[in-house]
């Protein structure tokens, strides 16, 4: 499956979109569901990448093993006997099997940063109740002093 966006892009964009900022508390709301739910499904995609990366995986796992056990020693070396251990071994250390592998950690570590990023909409979304509240109140509305300066 093709991402829509690669991940680094993804990840700059959901820096850009979990952005609150008071004097566009309109907009903000109505740009919330679309933004939670682009997100949602860019996990929901990237959890699908997962477990097709896992029956990837299994595929390979039973070829390789079958591989060992069928030509024993052509392919474990002279003297190796298939046994479990041997089979295992070998799937283990193929580089397809490695590469597959590789693939599906970046493709979890993908889906884990989505997962967080949707969990980051809900915080959003109490962020701005707490500001429309806040405005409600006409707390943006005087000159406020910043709350970083160093004491003098």
């Amino acid at each position: 499956m093709k991402d829509t966006m690669s991940h680094k892009d993804t990840m700059s964009n959901l820096e850009r979109d979990l952005a609150v900022a008071p004097d566009h508390l309109d907009t903000q709301w109505r740009e919330q569901p679309t933004l939670f739910m682009t997100y949602s499904l860019l996990s929901s995609q990237a959890r699908t990448r997962v477990m097709g990366l896992e029956e990837d995986m299994k595929a390979l796992r039973s070829e390789l093993i079958l591989e060992a056990k069928n030509r024993g020693e052509d392919v474990l070396g002279m003297g190796v006997k298939p046994t479990d251990q041997a089979c295992e071994a070998y799937y283990r250390s193929s580089p397809k099997y490695r590469a597959l592998k590789d693939r599906w950690l970046h493709a979890s570590q993908d889906a884990n940063a989505l997962d967080g990023a949707v969990f980051a909409f809900h915080q959003r979304k109490a962020a701005l109740e707490a500001m429309v509240q806040l405005h409600g109140q006409n707390y943006f509305s005087s000159p406020q002093e910043p709350g970083n300066l160093p004491p003098e």
